[in-house]
């Protein structure tokens, strides 16, 4: 064959002989398919993730006109309206948004012939459906008057609930069934697709407002979200000035309730958003990428060493006339082929993980999905593009840097490379171990983090916690529910093997449930609107701080005696007192509420701070505990304490018994020891700190496994050398610190150039995530050292096999 027509080879022949070259090395082909598959499945899984939950749209009709309306202060930016002030913004901005409230509830659901379990309602407005654009699939919506106390005895059943209940039976529609103590009618059924869980988490069943007197009065502590839909023509800045000028009206009008209103409507899509939640997926698809880019550089080097072994074929082709287009195009079809493989078998290492995540997050509530659209498809195919160039690039600079006669006239030195081409090589090994410095970094600073959030020991001690929600049904009245509290507490404490027992509103777990309240020390000057000091509240009974482990630091706890009838107490934290009273004692000062009667409270006591298992920082330092004989709520949970020796699980079965021979309409939610508990509420961390391990494995061992090939390629290409060493008398060790000490300089060099990311990375989870706050210079030491040891052992086991060549072999093989 003509020289010229040998290298004008058809496509196809120049594809047939890439795949003929692949197949001839399966070894490297496998390994070479498994690490892209790998770096590639990785990103597009956690693109999968970040794609479900950030960047598909909501499930809702023209969902870019739907808002929710926040009440803006300096303490809360996403706050909650009280009911007096919904009805009153719902009246005057009708012309601009159909507006509408909802309110999370929970209820006992009883049928003859049925056991009792428990249920997530959805109180909402008539026109919630309205604002979705939702039609019932059977039955019908909500009438506008069964807004009103004792006109909201019916309920719509969600599609799941539907189905998991009722078997999907369509005669539903007007059965009668008992909510806690009060008989309802089921009136409709929702179609599946309004079933919005990341906006409304799990919903069994809707029901009317139903706003009670209280609720429509300042005194309840009830707070309603409201969601709206712009009317059409009306654009959201015209909206938002409504609400301004309405929000100014309110205050007016109420100045001590409403003092320093504003209003804000926000975009539906970004209120499933936290900033907890997306930094953790961005830190996903961020350190995956580094395992991608990891993988790149280590295959790069690969495939560089393949080009070089092969110098001598490519040096021929340019000796008959190859162009430097000729001579690349063979490397670049083996790195597309490549790509294109590692693409292939991604998809399937991405839905097994996909699959693992959803089965890993959704625990016992309602499975989760990540479904595949157009953008994960764009990603995935992206990634196997990108991923192709990056690979290519090495060899083919390798193949386009051949000089044919050097190489011809060299024999086997011209298959060694190059000065250029070892100092490429090494470039790429200093990146890989740069990005597995950062990665190891970030995923020890959240692993360390994680474990510190999941054992609080700052201010309460979690175990040995047994605890339990109550839902009271049918104590309907402060009366009734304070002697249900009194003899609960009573029949716990004589348990046996409890130590000691209460009843309150929340443990510190998430932040105290009544929420923040803002408070006014007597006899000071008022501060100005937004600027009052705020604090999360806890009511309590006398036993909680004995229970939960809380030390009064100063003063006392609260007694039997301080019930409704005697004058009013309340216990702060250290932060609150040193705050408020910083040269005085705070003890004898009162407190008093700013959005409604003072209600002036005596501070008896101050209390150790308390640090609550969350990722974000709480919105305000202050605690403040109040009698829950004072403030009687309807939504408490019952807590004891195992005596020495007890196992909580051993505790379960009596309690239950204890509660249901007080009252057996009384129903627990989620009783289980407090460290499950809290276990289980973090599962997700759990999860995503088990990934972000992964991760750190998988690059480590991509930078060792790279760091390893150079160190071997470089015995090889030195074993003369290395030979006569051995034959003029060097010891082991000094061959061993001879080979050693050049991978030591490309890891030395890989960690400086890490640091700065590494610390860099640190300090972005510290800050974005204060619950997982923790020592940047422990957690970077401990990543450096660690890579450190392993790149030592990839460095020395080619040392050792190179210090314990034959000399005479070695020299012979130049």
């Amino acid at each position: 064959m003509p020289a010229g027509d040998y290298l004008q080879e058809p496509p196809m022949t120049a594809l047939r002989f890439a795949i003929r070259q692949l197949t001839g090395s399966p070894g490297f082909t496998a390994v070479a398919v498994i690490t892209l598959a790998a770096g590639i499945g990785l990103n597009t899984a956690m693109f999968s993730v970040l794609n479900t939950f950030l960047l598909r749209p909501l499930p809702i009709d023209e969902s870019e006109r739907v808002f929710r309306l926040d009440r803006v202060s300096a303490q809360d930016p996403e706050g909650s309206h009280r009911g007096p002030n919904y009805l009153e913004i719902e009246r005057r901005t009708r012309d601009v948004a159909e507006l509408a409230a909802y309110l999370h509830w929970g209820y006992t659901i009883a049928e003859p012939g049925r056991s009792a379990r428990y249920i997530e309602c959805l109180r909402v407005s008539a026109r919630f459906f309205d604002v979705f654009r939702i039609q019932s699939a059977l039955g019908r919506a909500f009438r506008p008057d069964q807004d009103a106390e004792g006109h909201n005895g019916v309920i719509i059943l969600s599609d799941s609930f539907w189905r998991s209940r009722y078997n999907a039976d369509p005669n539903v529609v007007g059965r009668i069934v008992r909510l806690d103590r009060e008989q309802v009618e089921i009136v409709g059924v929702l179609p599946a697709s309004a079933e919005v869980r990341p906006l409304f988490g799990v919903v069994d069943v809707y029901r009317p407002l139903g706003l009670t007197e209280e609720e429509r009065s300042f005194r309840s502590e009830t707070l309603f979200r409201i969601l709206g839909r712009y009317r059409p023509g009306v654009s959201a800045a015209e909206a938002q000035a409504r609400f301004e000028v309405v929000a100014g009206q309110l205050a007016a009008d109420r100045p001590q309730e409403n003092s320093g209103l504003a209003l804000r409507a926000a975009p539906i899509q970004s209120t499933v958003q936290n900033n907890a939640g997306t930094t953790i997926m961005l830190l996903l698809v961020g350190l995956s990428g580094f395992v991608l880019l990891i993988a790149c550089a280590n295959l790069a080097n690969l495939l560089m060493v393949r080009a070089v072994m092969r110098s001598r074929e490519f040096a021929m082709r340019a000796a008959l006339g190859a162009s430097t287009s000729q001579l690349v195009r063979p490397v670049a079809i083996e790195s597309l082929l490549l790509a294109a493989a590692g693409g292939v078998s991604s998809w399937l290492l991405s839905i097994w993980i996909t699959d693992w995540l959803a089965r890993q997050l959704s625990g016992d509530g309602p499975p989760l999905a990540f479904p595949v659209d157009w953008r994960v498809l764009a990603f995935g195919s992206l990634g196997a593009v990108i991923t192709a160039l990056l690979v290519g690039v090495a060899p083919a600079w390798v193949v386009s840097r051949i000089n044919a006669n050097e190489v011809l006239k060299s024999g086997a030195r011209g298959m060694t490379g190059g000065p250029s081409h070892s100092r490429f090589r090494t470039a790429l090994i200093v990146t890989q171990v740069a990005l597995t410095l950062v990665l190891l970094a970030g995923a020890s600073t959240f692993g360390y983090g994680i474990r510190r959030l999941l054992t609080p020991d700052v201010g309460w001690s979690p175990a040995p916690l047994l605890a339990g929600r109550l839902l009271l049904a049918g104590h309907d009245n402060e009366r009734e529910r304070l002697i249900f509290f009194r003899r609960l507490q009573k029949r716990l404490a004589v348990l046996p093997g409890v130590r000691t027992a209460s009843v309150d509103v929340d443990l510190p777990l998430f932040g105290f449930l009544p929420g923040q309240r803002a408070y006014v020390v007597e006899g000071r000057e008022r501060p100005a609107p937004g600027k009052e000091a705020t604090a999360l509240t806890n009511l309590v009974s006398p036993e909680y701080f004995d229970t939960v482990g809380t030390r009064i630091v100063l003063g006392r706890g609260f007694l039997p005696t301080d019930r409704r009838d005697s004058h009013r107490v309340a216990v702060i934290n250290e932060a609150m007192a040193n705050a408020l009273f910083p040269r005085e004692d705070a003890i004898g000062h009162r407190l008093g509420r700013v959005d409604k009667d003072p209600e002036w409270a005596e501070i008896v006591g101050i209390a150790r701070d308390v640090r609550f298992v969350s990722l974000e920082a709480p919105p305000t330092a202050f605690q403040v505990y109040k009698p829950l004989e004072q403030e009687p709520w309807g939504f408490v949970m019952a807590t004891v304490r195992a005596a020495d020796g007890v196992s909580t699980a051993a505790l379960a079965e009596p309690f239950r018994r204890a509660v249901a021979e007080l009252d057996p309409d009384v129903a627990i939610l989620n009783l289980q020891p407090v460290p499950a508990l809290i276990a289980k509420d973090n599962r997700p961390l759990v999860v995503v700190n088990q990934l972000l391990a992964g991760f750190a494995a998988l690059g480590l061992f991509l930078a060792a496994l790279g760091l390893y090939g150079v160190i071997a390629r470089l015995v090889t290409q030195r074993a003369p050398e290395i030979g006569i060493r051995i034959a003029l008398g060097a010891t082991f060790g000094q061959v061993v610190s001879l080979i050693v000490g050049a991978g030591f300089r490309m890891m030395l060099f890989g960690v400086a150039a890490g640091l700065f990311g590494a610390v860099a990375l640190t300090r972005i989870i510290n800050s974005r995530l204060p619950g997982l706050a923790s020592n940047n210079a422990v957690t970077v030491s401990i990543a450096a050292a660690l890579l450190t040891t392993v790149a030592a052992l990839a460095c020395y086991v080619p040392a050792r096999r190179a210090a314990r060549v034959d000399p005479l072999a070695a020299i012979r093989s130049e």
